[in-house]
């Protein structure tokens, strides 16, 4: 009920794309986005991240199954020539909800991904960590990303 009530409800009547500056030499922009579990419009997410946001690096919460390679097929397909997308981790029901890592690879390259499952409450959860390396200038990032279970109050 909630998922049709909110698609209903989060149709856009209007559409406006602002592109942010580019960012000054030697600097990265990261993004943390909650995909939402049941959110399927892949094409869309990938629209806001690559030519509203374009971060270098996402990391994307609630990305299960075949959420987050989606987002990325979508990235490559909407993507300017040259400009290419990776995932760094794979999703696992072992750490389900955790921050998968998603990276402009034609700027990075990935040296190591680790993902460590955890059991919260009554959920599997999870801990995903990456390291990149720059290509232009070998500055290393590390990206973790997680989603605690809920509380309520």
């Amino acid at each position: 009920k909630w998922y049709y009530l909110c698609l209903e409800s989060c149709t856009p009547t209007t559409t406006t794309t602002t592109r942010h500056p580019p960012l000054s030499e030697g600097q990265c922009k990261l993004l943390t986005f909650n995909t939402w579990w049941k959110n399927r419009r892949y094409g869309d997410i990938a629209g806001l991240v690559g030519d509203v946001i374009q971060p270098d690096i996402a990391n994307f919460q609630e990305a299960i199954e075949n959420t987050a390679p989606e987002i990325v097929a979508s990235l490559n397909r909407q993507a300017e020539p040259g400009q290419s997308w990776a995932l760094a981790n794979p999703w696992s029901p072992e750490w389900y909800r955790c921050g998968l890592t998603a990276y402009r690879s034609d700027l990075w390259d990935l040296e190591w991904h680790k993902e460590v499952g955890i059991q919260q409450d009554w959920d599997t959860r999870g801990v995903c960590g990456s390291l990149l390396r720059r290509k232009s200038d070998g500055y290393r990032v590390c990206v973790w990303g997680t989603h605690p279970v809920w509380r309520d109050g």
